[in-house]
C-alpha cells in the first residue's frame, strides 16, 4: 500500500497543477497595464517576484521594482481565490531568451490602469531640458508649470540637443542591453511612463533603479522620479515640441 502512496500523491500534485494552469486560461480577458504599488522599494534589486504561473507554486523568473509597469491581458482567480494577472509582452525584445514562459504577476501588490489617457495637444507646451543644470522646464507659454531634476546621458552615450517633438508614447517599456556598440548589460521589465523624442530611441522616462538625479547617469535618455515622468506623461501630448540644451 504505501509503494501505492507516492505514485497517487504525485498523480494528485501533477493534476493540481494542471487544474491550476486551466485555470488561468479561464481568467477574465482584459486590456490595461499594472503598476507596482508594495512588495519592494525604489532602487532595490530584489522587489515583486515575476512568476511563471498564477500562483506562488510557480517558478520564479525575475522581479520588478515598485513603479514598474506591465501591460496585461488577462485577469486570473486561482484555486486559492487569489487574484494574479497575466503578462503580455507586445514589444520586440533584443534578447528573448531571458524570458522563460508567459510571467503572471499577483494583484495583492498593484494597481490597475486601464489605458492612459491622452492629454489635448496644446501647441504652447514645451519641454526644455538644460543638459548643464541636469533639470527639465515644462512650459505653457511663458508659465512655468514644472520643474525637476533629472539624470541625462553619460560620456559616450550622450543626450541628443536640438528641437525634437514627442513622437510617440507607452506606459510600459521593457529595456534590455547591452546596445549595439556598447558593453554595459542590464534588464528592466516594465520602464514606466516612456515618451520617444528621437527615432533612434532617447526618450523621457520613470527610472526606479537610482536616485542619482541631478547627475548624468542614462545611456542617453532623460530619466526621471516615477511620479514625476507620471505628470509629465498626462501632460504632455504626442506631438509635444522638445529643446535640448548645453
Amino acid at each position: 500500500m504505501k509503494r501505492l502512496l507516492l505514485p497517487l500523491l504525485a498523480v494528485s500534485l501533477f493534476l493540481g497543477s494542471h487544474q491550476l494552469a486551466l485555470a488561468s486560461e479561464e481568467g477574465k480577458p482584459m486590456k490595461g497595464f499594472v503598476q507596482v504599488i508594495d512588495g519592494c522599494r525604489v532602487v532595490k534589486s530584489g522587489c515583486l517576484n515575476i512568476r511563471l504561473g498564477p500562483g506562488t507554486g510557480f517558478r520564479k523568473d525575475g522581479s520588478i521594482r515598485i513603479g514598474s509597469i506591465l501591460r496585461v491581458d488577462r485577469k486570473i482567480t486561482n484555486n486559492a481565490g487569489e487574484i494574479w494577472y497575466r503578462i503580455k509582452q507586445d514589444a520586440p525584445l533584443r534578447f528573448p531568451e531571458r524570458i522563460h514562459g508567459t510571467w503572471y504577476v499577483s494583484g495583492e501588490f498593484v494597481r490597475f490602469i486601464p489605458g492612459p489617457v491622452e492629454p489635448k495637444s496644446n501647441p504652447l507646451k514645451v519641454i526644455k531640458v538644460d543638459l548643464s543644470e541636469q533639470v527639465i522646464r515644462a512650459y505653457t507659454g511663458d508659465k512655468l508649470e514644472r520643474e525637476v531634476l533629472v539624470s541625462t546621458g553619460v560620456k559616450g552615450t550622450e543626450t541628443p540637443t536640438g528641437e525634437f517633438t514627442i513622437l510617440w508614447k507607452t506606459p510600459s517599456r521593457y529595456m534590455q542591453g547591452p546596445l549595439p556598440g556598447m558593453k554595459d548589460s542590464y534588464d528592466l521589465p516594465g520602464v514606466p511612463w516612456v515618451m520617444y523624442f528621437t527615432k533612434s530611441g532617447a526618450a523621457f522616462h520613470g527610472t526606479n533603479w537610482h536616485n542619482n538625479f541631478g547627475k548624468k547617469h542614462s545611456h542617453g535618455c532623460v530619466n526621471l522620479p516615477v511620479d514625476e515622468s507620471e505628470w509629465l506623461y498626462y501632460w504632455a501630448a504626442q506631438g509635444t515640441k522638445v529643446v535640448i540644451e548645453e
